[in-house]
């Protein structure tokens, strides 16, 4: 999973508020800034080696101390980020009587000196920030590696040129993307799992295309977050959210819908087609999973072949949303949606929306020895996508 942006502190205590005069002890980083600049922004190192008593035993009831200087929380060490967590956890597990008594806490360098609350704030954003930097430094060495070998060399170049000028957190709302940052980027670079964030940015991209054919609609996952939280017994009472409502409208004036959905039973991306058009019904294995009507068939594509089976509870609440949302009779079929073979566990993602790019605009289909350089590739098309909504 790609980190996070600092979140907010799980407790509406004023005395967490970071005064207006110690502003400068948080670093002042723009998320415009690029890449490559704040690779090397420095940080206040997170140490792991200090002793930290337990997260109810490290705050108190008394002021800070009147020694304690602002000016050092600069210059020491913060605690690692699973004490932040244990902290956070603490504090938003007590009564707000309790929250409210809470004045200090312990200083995990000078055990003796108590710091005032803020002290946590300062502590999470400057975590958040480290976690940041050594996500967009991890990516930068996972490209370094590929660039060694020789065989990715333009894409390389491509990526090194992006990160001289991409900001490391900027907002991708005016990219159509509300709530996610540049941040979702550094996982492309990697030999890691992709999380929701990234695949709903190759479904936006996919779904921007000026290829797109007419009659052709390519959903994110709302879609499939819709589908999987469908009950029986409300589907034809409640209305759907209205973001759901957009695609029912559309459903009518398009001939196919893709979309891609994660099996979390078995943690593995996996991409669906509804053809809308499309009379005859087929059936054979999941390896194949489909959904078919007389006049609308859905297909899904499964990089992992048979290894998996069926998810039925998914494909019966698409199924049923399909068969109230349009004309009934929808049926499950067992046809093909064309798939590259994956041979990792971390994959899944890219094949899942590969296969919905080679459905509709008959790209290569990807095969396992290519998932580096169809990474790079994805990073540099979302990066100048984002380039042009910019200029």
């Amino acid at each position: 999973m790609a980190s996070q942006p600092p979140q907010e502190l799980p407790v509406d205590l004023p005395e967490l508020d970071v005064p207006a005069g110690y502003f400068s002890i948080i670093p002042s980083l723009s998320v415009y800034t690029p890449v490559n600049t704040f690779r090397f922004h420095v940080l206040q190192e997170q140490q792991s080696t200090l002793v930290f008593p337990k997260a109810s035993s490290s705050f108190s009831h008394s002021p800070p101390s009147p020694t304690y200087d602002p000016s050092m929380l600069a210059r020491d060490p913060i605690p690692p980020s699973k004490y932040l967590r244990l902290l956070k956890k603490h504090l938003a597990g007590l009564p707000d009587s309790a929250q409210l008594s809470l004045h200090s806490i312990r200083n995990p360098v000078r055990n003796e000196e108590l710091m005032p609350l803020w002290v946590i704030t300062v502590w999470d954003e400057v975590s958040a920030l480290r976690d940041s930097r050594d996500m967009w430094n991890d990516a930068y060495s996972w490209v370094k590696s590929l660039q060694v070998t020789q065989q990715h060399g333009d894409h390389t170049h491509v990526t090194f040129v992006h990160f001289a000028t991409l900001g490391w957190n900027a907002p991708l709302s005016h990219y159509g993307l509300r709530g996610v940052t540049t941040l979702a980027l550094p996982q492309f670079l990697s030999n890691n799992r992709i999380n929701d964030e990234a695949v709903d940015l190759m479904a936006h991209f996919l779904s921007s295309k000026n290829a797109l054919p007419s009659g052709v609609l390519v959903a994110q996952l709302s879609l499939s977050n819709f589908i999987s939280s469908i009950r029986a017994d409300d589907i034809s009472l409640l209305p759907s959210p209205s973001h759901i409502q957009q695609i029912e409208q559309r459903l009518s004036q398009i001939s196919e819908l893709y979309f891609p959905s994660f099996y979390c039973e078995y943690q593995h991306w996996i991409a669906f087609k509804v053809n809308i058009t499309r009379k005859e019904v087929t059936y054979s294995r999941f390896h194949s999973c489909s959904v078919l009507l007389v006049r609308l068939n859905a297909l899904a594509g499964d990089s992992m072949g048979n290894s998996l089976p069926k998810p039925d509870m998914f494909i019966k609440n698409l199924l049923l949303w399909l068969n109230t949302c349009c004309d009934p009779g929808f049926k499950f079929s067992g046809r093909k949606l064309a798939t590259g073979s994956q041979r990792d566990s971390s994959s899944c993602g890219f094949f899942a929306m590969n296969a919905i790019s080679h459905a509709v605009f008959d790209t290569e289909l990807l095969e396992h020895e290519g998932i580096h350089s169809h990474r790079l590739e994805w990073f540099n098309n979302l990066c100048a996508a984002i380039d042009d909504q910019v200029g």
